[in-house]
C-alpha cells in the first residue's frame, strides 16, 4: 500500500505535472463527489530495482464540475475528431 499525503494548494497557485499518465480511474467519494484519480509512469530514469512507486494525483468534485467535466470532454473529442468511446469501453 502506498502512503497517500494531504496537501493543500494555495490560492493563485497552478501546477503543471509534466509526468505522463499511465492510467485514470473515477470513482465516487463517500461525500458523494466524484474523485479524479491520476496515476504517473515511472520514471524511465530509474531502473525497476530501485524506482520508487509512481505518484498518483486524486481530484474530488462534485456534480457541477463533473458535468462540465464531462461536457468539455465530448466537445475535445468533437474538436479533435477522435471517435466517442462505446458505453462501457476503456482503453486505459
Amino acid at each position: 500500500m502506498h502512503a497517500t499525503e494531504e496537501i493543500d494548494i494555495a490560492c493563485g497557485t497552478h501546477w503543471h505535472l509534466r509526468r505522463p499518465v499511465g492510467s485514470v480511474n473515477v470513482n465516487v467519494a463517500s461525500n458523494h463527489e466524484v474523485e479524479l484519480v491520476a496515476s504517473f509512469l515511472p520514471d524511465p530514469n530509474w531502473s525497476s530495482a530501485e524506482s520508487p512507486a509512481a505518484p498518483s494525483v486524486a481530484i474530488h468534485i462534485g456534480q457541477l464540475a463533473a458535468t462540465g467535466l464531462m461536457l468539455r470532454l465530448r466537445e475535445t473529442f468533437q474538436t479533435l475528431n477522435w471517435p466517442l468511446p462505446e458505453e462501457g469501453e476503456c482503453q486505459i
